[in-house]
C-alpha cells in the first residue's frame, strides 16, 4: 500500500541513508526538488561522490547513525539492510 505525499522541500535538510545507485536516484531526485542533501553510507557509489564533489550535497562515508536525522525535515532509507531500514 502506498500513501503519495507532495512536500515543500527547498532549501529544507534531507537526508539519504544509503550509498547506493537507488540511494543516488533519491538524490537526485531531491536535488531537483532544491532540498539541502545530505548522504550518510559506509560505502558510496560513483555518482554520490561526484555530487559531493561538486558540493551539490554532503556525503559521509561511514555508518548511520540515530543523531543523523536530528533536525532533517525528511528522511530516505535507501540501504540493502530491511532491518536498518525499518530503524531509519
Amino acid at each position: 500500500m502506498s500513501y503519495l505525499v507532495n512536500l515543500a522541500l527547498e532549501g529544507r535538510p534531507a537526508v539519504v541513508i544509503g550509498g547506493g545507485e537507488v540511494a543516488a536516484r533519491k538524490v537526485q531526485d531531491l536535488i531537483a526538488a532544491k532540498a539541502k542533501v545530505t548522504v550518510i553510507a559506509p560505502q558510496l557509489c560513483d555518482r554520490i561522490v561526484a555530487l559531493a564533489d561538486e558540493k551539490r550535497i554532503v556525503a559521509h562515508g561511514r555508518p548511520y547513525r540515530a543523531a543523523d536525522l536530528a533536525g532533517a525535515f525528511v528522511a530516505i532509507a535507501a540501504t540493502d539492510d530491511e532491518d536498518l531500514n525499518a530503524c531509519i
